[in-house]
């Protein structure tokens, strides 16, 4: 009787250890599946990076693009010059004395009907233009603060060991 119940113990231990093991492959199998999903969602966040990286180039942009870059130039340049010949011929205008007077005799009819409205104090226009300055300011260096950060996190070396399944 000794002996079949030491054969069963056997039976028994080799039925559990086929279990550990079938369970160790598929827990492996399981890491091995994560770790490639995780790559390669990794490996796509940093395409997606470098493509805005290179979309934002503007150099590169450049020199990939010249006919565009012609085209942006002359473009600035015809806007330029239709601004400048739209306020020289404005400024012309309003020189005149005809419109002279009319600009005085309507500014004295709101004073007449609103004087309330020309004793309110304007906000001078400098303290508007610093106020400006300091928006674009702190705007850009946010970016700055925000690219860097972001270089450091993707470019950063991982410091996670990888999970290796224990021998069999």
């Amino acid at each position: 009787m000794g002996q079949a119940t030491t054969r069963h113990n056997v039976k028994g231990a080799n039925a559990v250890e086929r279990e550990v093991d079938e369970l160790r492959l598929r827990t492996q199998s399981l890491v091995e599946e994560l770790e490639r999903r995780i790559r390669s969602r990794v490996d796509g966040a940093k395409d997606a990076v470098d493509r805005i990286k290179h979309a934002v180039d503007v150099k590169a942009q450049l020199r990939e693009n010249p006919a565009i870059a012609i085209s942006i130039g002359a473009g600035a340049l015809i806007a330029i010059g239709l601004g400048t010949w739209f306020l020289i011929d404005r400024g012309l205008k309003r020189n005149r004395p005809m419109a002279r007077i009319r600009r005085q005799a309507s500014a004295l009819g709101t004073l007449v009907a609103h004087p309330e409205r020309a004793l309110r104090p304007r906000e001078p226009l400098g303290r508007r233009l610093i106020g400006a300055i300091v928006i674009t300011a702190s705007t850009v260096l946010v970016r700055k603060l925000a690219e860097q950060l972001a270089g450091r996190v993707l470019n950063a070396p991982s410091n996670r060991r990888r999970l290796v399944a224990p021998p069999i």
